[in-house]
């Protein structure tokens, strides 16, 4: 049932593209910064320190790892709005509950600066983020013009909003295990990989939605499947059923259905061309995926 590669059998909103480029030759080439959408509420003599990182080649995890050694707090007295990619240049806010806000500056974590430092009354919750600007820029690129065309298309259209493969692990390797663990043939190890598993689960149930509005382009919300509170429309019918089963699963473990949009729109987009190299600019909301805009536009 699952293909090794989870987004191998999924249909592009513009055909599949056939221009070539390489992508990440450093971590440069993919600029990530975090859009809370809101103003930090900054107060005096307040619990929690909320912390502006820019981060290199580290993954989110680890970083809040070093900050709880450095402040020498427990790793739950750290908190984060969402995980940022590793291979990339990244900016992102973290809280940490009753730290030492003069020690911010003696923080020494390899490849990560603090850029700015505020005391606040609430720490900062997962989630609570308005989305990311990215900046990514495409090397070697076989025609530049193509390129530069397709991405016109998908501002006008809208991208597909198909979870990347992150979500899914190395080789897919999440997603098969949900799929073990569904069939009492895996048992996770804690929470943490527990949750993974079931994002995978739900992530891989909503790209077959996505697939199917890409043919029936007046569907515009999808669902992450669970606990059914409602019923989803007569269109998503026939899903439901053939997937049955791992809906069901998906509600035993307590997973609540809500709704998330089959497409979104790139917001201030622009692309530079210089040479045989693109720089593209874009913002896109939380919880949506630059490598499904790149998807679109190049094999790389």
């Amino acid at each position: 049932m699952f293909e090794l590669n989870a987004l191998k059998a999924l249909p592009f909103q513009l055909g599949q593209p056939s221009v070539q480029a390489i992508f990440k030759q450093s971590p440069e080439d993919f600029r990530v910064d975090e859009q809370l959408g809101y103003e930090v509420p900054v107060a005096d003599q307040c619990e929690h320190l909320w912390l502006q990182i820019e981060k290199r080649g580290q993954n989110t995890q680890w970083v809040a790892e070093q900050l709880a050694k450095h402040f020498k707090r427990p790793i739950a007295d750290v908190s984060y709005a969402g995980l940022k990619d590793r291979q990339a240049v990244t900016t992102q806010w973290f809280s940490i509950r009753l730290a030492d806000e003069s020690l911010a500056s003696a923080l020494a974590i390899p490849d990560v600066m603090v850029l700015q430092a505020k005391k606040a009354p609430k720490k900062l919750q997962r989630g609570a983020l308005a989305g990311n600007a990215f900046t990514i820029q495409l090397r070697s690129v076989s025609d530049t013009a193509q390129l530069s065309d397709r991405f016109g298309r998908l501002i006008d259209a809208g991208v597909p909003n198909y979870f990347g493969a992150q979500r899914f692990g190395i080789n897919s390797g999440n997603l098969l295990r949900a799929e073990h663990w569904r069939l009492k043939r895996y048992r996770p190890k804690g929470r943490a990989e527990k949750g993974f598993l079931l994002s995978a689960m739900r992530a891989w149930l909503f790209n077959l939605q996505v697939a199917q509005s890409i043919a029936e382009p007046a569907l515009v919300d999808g669902f992450l499947f669970g606990h059914m509170r409602f019923q989803p429309p007569e269109e998503w019918k026939e899903l439901v059923e053939q997937y049955q089963a791992h809906i069901g699963w998906l509600a035993s473990q307590r997973c609540q259905m809500q709704k998330r949009a089959l497409r979104v729109q790139l917001q201030e987009p622009s692309c530079t061309i210089n040479g045989a190299d693109v720089e593209l600019k874009f913002a896109l909301p939380a919880g949506s995926y630059a490598t499904s805009v790149l998807r679109e536009l190049a094999r790389v």
